[in-house]
């Protein structure tokens, strides 16, 4: 997939999300291409958190979060694993949006199903862990209690840096239930408020 078709992808995922429309419209007022795109990520991000998220919003927010992800390599190089797995997802989810939306991108129908897999562990050893925004597409936390691995997971921190802020009181946030006994949980809306001022 070459760049323009990307570009091509992300102005078709801006059209179906309301807050991405807002930063196009806003690009001359921020300091250039990567500022434009990490704006365009925090977007798709916090479309994810608002309520009432309609299917063709969240579909566009999972899009346009990809297509920001494949720009990062621009400002530092990601592995051809990395790279591939992207693009894959990238595929599936205009695939997606094309279908909630009834539109039709006649390159892009041309395309395969292309169906998530497993890394090899040489893929593994070179690939960087993506940003935390990268991890949340594949399922939504706003309203939700998350487990202790999945708030680590959404954050980018080990679970043990979580039950160490439980444990000590010293965190930036606090589980939302910790009897005794019990495990924890974490608020979905509070990870999502702590990710937006990261």
């Amino acid at each position: 997939m070459n760049k323009t078709q990307i570009n091509s992808l992300r102005d078709f995922a801006i059209e179906h999300s309301p807050r991405a429309k807002d930063v196009r419209n806003q690009a001359n007022l921020l300091g250039g291409e990567a500022d434009y795109y990490r704006a365009l990520a925090f977007a798709a991000v916090m479309v994810r958190a608002k309520p009432g998220t309609t299917a063709s919003e969240f579909a566009a927010s999972n899009l346009l979060e990809t297509v920001c992800l494949l720009y990062a390599e621009l400002e530092e190089p990601i592995s051809h694993a990395t790279r591939k797995r992207l693009l894959k997802r990238l595929v599936n989810e205009a695939k997606e949006l094309c279908a909630i939306t009834n539109h039709t991108i006649p390159w892009l129908t041309d395309l395969p199903d292309i169906q998530a897999s497993e890394p090899d562990d040489d893929d593994v050893a070179r690939t960087p862990t993506p940003p935390a925004t990268a991890q949340l597409h594949t399922r939504p936390i706003a309203g939700r209690l998350l487990t202790t691995n999945e708030a680590a997971e959404a954050l980018g921190y080990k679970p043990q840096t979580l039950r160490k802020w439980a444990s000590e009181d010293s965190g930036p946030i606090r589980p939302v239930q910790q009897e005794r006994g019990s495990h924890l949980r974490w608020s979905g809306d509070e990870i999502l408020a702590l990710m937006s001022r990261k």
